[in-house]
């Protein structure tokens, strides 16, 4: 692995952890919005299917074994937070988004088609395991996990508009991290 492709994953998962950072909290719900799910699949899209999924895999190895890096701490007990499983879905996320793009030279919307299906992925994933976390944590807890879907949804959207403004200059991002045939796996 050359040099200038590990400085590429590192970029990309100090822009996740940024992502962590900035987090707004939906009241009624410990959720809090972030940019992580963006970042993870844009990171997909630029880096390609193998570093995309290296930069957010770094990313939640450096969160587990104890780094601040996640919206709320960091070490081995945030699996059992009810955000984890979007966590756990960032690597899968960007690897999809990478697969999907792959080499060619798409147009914005079919962009955001392939970004978008991978973020439908990531939250595939982290809603049944934040509604799960839910009721082992909590008795009588069904009602409350529930509740906090309608709040997920709205960050879905959120994803979805900064993704596509992402995808209309997507071509010209591509050309300056100089991606090349053999970064996209």
């Amino acid at each position: 692995m050359g040099t200038k492709r590990i400085v590429r994953i590192s970029y990309f998962t100090m822009l996740t952890i940024v992502g962590a950072l900035f987090h707004v909290p939906f009241f009624g719900t410990p959720v809090d919005y972030t940019l992580q799910a963006v970042f993870a699949v844009i990171a997909g899209m630029m880096l390609g299917s193998i570093d995309g999924a290296l930069s957010q895999l770094l990313y939640l190895v450096l969160g587990l074994l104890g780094l601040p890096v996640f919206t709320k701490g960091g070490g081995f007990s945030y699996v059992f937070q009810p955000t984890f499983g979007y966590l756990l879905s960032l690597p899968v996320a960007a690897f999809l988004a990478g697969k999907l793009i792959g080499k060619k030279s798409l147009s914005p919307w079919r962009s955001f088609l392939c970004a978008f299906a991978a973020l439908l992925l990531l939250y595939a994933i982290g809603i049944p395991y934040q509604v799960l976390i839910y009721l082992f944590r909590e008795k009588y807890a069904l009602a409350a996990a529930f509740k906090t879907v309608p709040s997920v949804l709205i960050m879905l959207c959120i994803d979805k508009l900064v993704l596509w403004l992402f995808c209309l200059v997507y071509p010209r991002a591509r050309s300056l991290i100089g991606r090349t045939d053999e970064i996209s796996a």
